[in-house]
């Protein structure tokens, strides 16, 4: 029942504005199908093992790794969609019988933060993140996909209360976990998420997938930052060659500098046309990609957590577009202020 009246407040505000578009043209036979939104009865979590005690949970909308520690429970990165809380909980119980004692969230959207208070209605949980993100998700109102409605009234408590600025560790020894925070991106709370004794890391949306991200500017988030902002992550992390991205597959290092690159050079593009004088439009249609980033058609907007996806459907192409003009006309308004 609960559940019930929690999903009709969010539909009813909205928030099926999805985070992650569905791929909008015909998918190649034998793809995996990925829910997404607020859960709905026939709708199910998957869970993979990525370590003896490391766990990525899937279709929840982002990735959610849980990580079972050694004498403190189980630590939770996202909790995705509103809904998929009771998902979540059935497959940890596959795996553990440890209960769930904190959820990061790398930033405010509701697709991963969605389920907080679900999760904290079930079980004591120590909610951190960004101190940035908290203000987000403490506002009376914010866009759809922002997650500020999940919030309000009796759910207020399950806002962080745990946040930082620059860097925080929790817990020790091999159960250590380091968070850093590096500036704007996608938005301007997103967070690294580091399990130093695995060489893994948790990264959000500041890697969601290959090519133009989606940046919120209502949540803080800049085009022009963004790429200097994963040089100062990636400068700064040191031991980790694993990454457990905000809605694509786990994929190694080497492919977060790649997409680092990608962004610089589509930044620097954008800073020139408007230097030279050319519209959006204008700056758009000229934008000229090496080949080495093979870059899709405006039109493909698919993603997925699921590798097989990526060696059926992504043959031909790696590095999306469809955000190409939006992140362009906010890149305009940036470089104007």
């Amino acid at each position: 029942m609960r559940r019930g009246i929690v999903l009709g407040l969010i539909l009813a505000a909205g928030v099926l504005s999805m985070s992650v578009a569905a791929y909008q043209g015909p998918r190649p036979e034998g793809l995996l199908q990925q829910p997404q939104g607020p859960w709905k009865p026939g709708m199910e979590g998957r869970i993979e093992k990525l370590r003896d005690n490391v766990y990525r949970i899937l279709n929840t909308g982002a990735n959610c790794t849980a990580f079972i520690t050694r004498n403190n429970g189980v630590v939770l990165v996202e909790s995705g969609y509103p809904g998929w809380g009771h998902e979540i909980l059935d497959k940890l119980k596959s795996v553990t019988t440890k209960p769930i004692t904190i959820v990061i969230s790398t930033h405010t959207h509701v697709d991963h933060t969605g389920s907080n208070g679900e999760l904290g209605m079930a079980q004591n949980i120590e909610f951190v993140a960004h101190e940035n993100t908290r203000v987000n998700l403490a506002r009376e109102t914010c866009a759809n996909v922002g997650g500020c409605q999940n919030f309000h009234g009796e759910n207020a408590k399950y806002v962080p209360k745990r946040t930082f600025t620059d860097k925080m560790s929790l817990l020790g020894g091999e159960d250590r976990i380091d968070l850093s925070y590096y500036g704007p991106a996608h938005t301007n709370g997103d967070i690294v998420v580091v399990f130093p004794a695995l060489r893994l890391a948790h990264v959000g949306d500041l890697f969601a997938w290959h090519g133009v991200p989606r940046v919120m500017t209502e949540d803080g988030g800049s085009v022009v930052e963004f790429p200097e902002t994963l040089a100062k992550a990636q400068a700064a992390i040191t031991n980790v060659d694993t990454l457990i991205t905000g809605h694509s597959r786990v994929m190694p290092w080497k492919e977060w500098i790649e997409v680092r690159d990608f962004l610089a050079f589509y930044v620097g593009e954008v800073k020139a046309a408007r230097k030279a004088g050319k519209t959006v439009d204008e700056a758009v249609a000229g934008l000229k990609w090496p080949e080495r980033f093979n870059v899709c058609p405006p039109q493909d907007t698919f993603t997925s957590q699921y590798a097989a996806d990526y060696a059926k459907f992504h043959g031909d192409c790696v590095y999306r577009t469809d955000q190409l003009k939006a992140d362009t006309e906010i890149a305009y308004g940036e470089l104007g202020k």
